[in-house]
């Protein structure tokens, strides 16, 4: 489905389906993001996704670039459309395996314990590729632990005039202490402090990543690209939507049902399938 620029669109199936909103046509599209399992979650032991990510990268990056995490013991299978297996391999707890898929062609993602899947690209100065919120394996976007691609420091990262690298942005509402984990290297990699209302800025520089926090963070890699976020009724959360220099954009913010939401402050009363911009 064709969608000009500008639209606001809903997606209603009366069967659970799988959408991925493609900025090209071609197979050569780069860009970070998790996937959504069968039943609706970033959690699950079924995924049914179309590969966004072209086989044949230029310069030093390596691959592989679809990241499968296992929360538990997991035994995990990839299909094409046509039932031929492209990869199957054991993933132990707390571990990741690699994959690569063809651009443009449908598989099937299974296992025998509950995973996520997530494609990763950085890199090339100007290529649209990096913007991703970072689902919680728990649940939602809002959470205390976070699985995930960091910036692998073997991988060079284009820096064009005022482009600044890519980076990870945690935000918090309340004081928050963050233990970074290197899951490569079975490590810590480091720990950061964020004050009530307000984020810290960090270049996570390895390949694989754990994040634990002892209250609710929101974790985003802030590169180019489009991304999106989403919190259930009841929470709060401190959104970091960049709006300065080479990385202002725009957001906006949509209500599935009628809803009152508060934003800085002003409180504003939305009909189901509306929406209203987010401004800098």
């Amino acid at each position: 489905v064709y969608v000009p620029n500008g639209t606001f669109f809903k997606v209603v199936s009366d069967k659970p389906v799988q959408v991925e909103f493609l900025g090209s046509g071609s197979g050569e599209q780069l860009t970070t993001t998790f996937f959504t399992s069968a039943t609706g979650g970033y959690v699950g032991r079924e995924f049914i996704l179309q590969g966004v990510q072209s086989l044949y990268l230029p310069g030093d990056f390596p691959g592989m670039i679809y990241r499968i995490y296992a929360l538990e013991d997991s035994q995990v299978t990839v299909t094409d459309a046509a039932g031929k297996e492209i990869s199957s391999q054991q993933i132990k707890a707390n571990k990741f395996g690699q994959v690569s898929l063809a651009p443009l062609v449908v598989y099937r993602i299974a296992s025998t314990g509950y995973i996520m899947v997530e494609s990763f690209f950085l890199g090339w100065g100007w290529s649209p590729s990096g913007t991703c919120y970072y689902p919680s394996p728990k649940g939602g976007f809002l959470g205390k632990t976070f699985y995930g691609s960091g910036i692998d420091p073997g991988i060079h990262v284009e820096t064009w005039a005022s482009f600044p690298r890519p980076e990870f942005v945690l935000t918090s509402m309340t004081e928050a202490k963050i233990t970074i984990v290197d899951i490569d290297a079975k490590r810590k990699y480091g720990d950061e402090q964020i004050g009530a209302v307000s984020n810290v800025t960090e270049h996570i520089k390895v390949g694989q990543m754990a994040i634990e926090s002892d209250n609710p963070i929101m974790l985003m890699l802030r590169n180019f690209g489009m991304s999106y976020t989403g919190l259930a009724a009841g929470q709060d959360a401190y959104v970091y939507v960049p709006t300065d220099g080479v990385y202002t954009g725009e957001a906006y913010l949509f209500a599935y049902k009628d809803t009152t939401v508060t934003v800085d402050d002003v409180q504003s009363r939305l009909k189901a399938d509306d929406y209203i911009p987010l401004t800098s």
